[in-house]
């Protein structure tokens, strides 16, 4: 057999397997409406391409009788991920694979002996049933990256609104029209974080708040939400908070845990870029004042609470977190040390050095070298009464302060 014949033999040359492959796109083309758009298209080539691949495996499984191995068939795992992102769905994948099984069995009978074809045929139905199953997996992991990395997208996108890190509106709005939202209706800022640091390991608190982002997607379908910091971030579409509310209350207060209590924090209705990072920044404030003026509420308006944001234009509260914190905040913002982190979740837990310790995931002895090093920075100890009132006070007004901007960004990855 020449090199210009496949090495499974039925006397099918290579020219013949690309007419063969032409021949079964064109059919898809012709058939399947999804595959439609194909023709002219960059996408056909690459179609015409993989049918090729497909058929000559094909034979070669037949001619060898032995199925092809995984590593032989990872060109067709890849192409059907490639589909997923060329737009097409798996029911027209799968129909697909359905055509062109029949295609390739009808080249079959017409090359093969005759006698032998009850032998092709079970051979035939073993390659297809493995085919199928690897387009499906293809197709569905290449879901689940695309899902990830729009995830990891809406994420950053929130994050550099919170943070208001775009130039201008103009470009906040050109990368949310990329992730298929519009910033020109109203939209209402909502934060929600942990009420208080709760006893259990940073790694799970995440988990948990990520299934609370999950069901926030599906309740508010066309709102960004994602995990940004110390909590969720959403801006959900709508000119009233109060239907929000309702809603976010049978969100938050579904789980009977105890340990694991969140607030939310509301803004108030805005249009824009620039409205959505108020409103965000609004939540957040809410969220914090809400809780200091009542611990027990659940979610909070910023709305309602605007006339008792006494804290919103004096500098007393800044000067006095300033004082408090600052150095830590600086060592924070300079080495990713995460002391403030750890020096709130050490008040959370009661002092308790194992309790803290596991709910930042560390072990005992690296908080007590976190705690020298907060001890060592501010110049005294953090356990005596009136240093502990203080630093504690502190803490609870940091997120009504321009100072939270200093803080260290939250890690998603294990606690190292």
């Amino acid at each position: 057999m020449t090199s210009s014949q496949v090495r499974a033999g039925f006397g099918i040359s290579r020219d013949q397997i690309d007419g063969f492959a032409r021949s079964i796109a064109h059919r898809l083309e012709a058939e399947i409406p999804a595959y439609a758009r194909v023709p002219g298209s960059a996408i056909e080539q690459d179609l015409i391409d993989i049918e090729a691949r497909n058929l000559e495996l094909y034979l070669g499984a037949l001619a060898d009788e032995r199925l092809p191995d995984q590593q032989e068939l990872a060109d067709l795992e890849v192409a059907s991920g490639i589909r997923l992102r060329q737009g097409f769905p798996l029911e027209a994948v799968l129909r697909a694979g359905r055509l062109e099984a029949q295609a390739m069995w009808e080249i079959v009978v017409a090359h093969a002996p005759a006698e032998s074809l009850a032998r092709l045929a079970t051979l035939t139905m073993q390659y297809l049933d493995l085919l199928n199953s690897v387009s499906e997996r293809g197709y569905l992991h290449a879901r689940e990256d695309m899902g990830r990395s729009l995830e990891e997208a809406i994420r950053l996108f929130l994050g550099r609104i919170v943070s208001g890190d775009f130039a201008d509106d103009a470009e906040a709005e050109g990368e949310a029209r990329l992730l298929g939202y519009d910033l020109s209706a109203l939209r209402i800022g909502v934060v929600i974080e942990p009420g208080s640091l709760p006893s259990m390991a940073r790694s799970v608190v995440d988990m948990r708040l990520a299934d609370v982002v999950r069901d926030l997607r599906r309740r508010f379908p066309d709102s960004p939400a994602g995990l940004v910091d110390l909590g969720v971030v959403l801006a959900v579409p709508g000119t009233s908070a109060d239907e929000v509310a309702r809603i976010l209350a049978s969100t938050i207060g579904d789980g009977n845990d105890a340990a694991f209590h969140l607030t939310a924090g509301l803004g108030s209705p805005r249009a824009g870029a620039h409205g959505m990072m108020i409103s965000l920044r609004e939540a957040r404030r809410a969220r914090a004042l809400g809780s200091l003026l009542e611990p027990q509420g659940q979610v909070h308006k910023y709305d309602e609470l605007r006339l008792l944001d006494l804290f919103k234009q004096d500098t007393t509260t800044d000067s006095f977190v300033q004082e408090v914190l600052a150095p830590l905040l600086e060592r924070d913002k300079r080495s990713r040390a995460h002391i403030v982190e750890t020096l709130d979740a050490f008040f959370a837990t009661g002092m308790v050095r194992k309790a803290a310790a596991a709910q930042l995931g560390i072990h005992p002895n690296s908080l007590d070298y976190r705690l020298k090093m907060i001890e060592v920075t501010l110049g005294y100890p953090v356990r005596s009464g009136n240093s502990a009132f203080k630093l504690q006070l502190a803490l609870k007004l940091l997120p009504l302060t321009g100072a939270e901007a200093l803080r260290t960004p939250r890690d998603h990855g294990p606690d190292g």
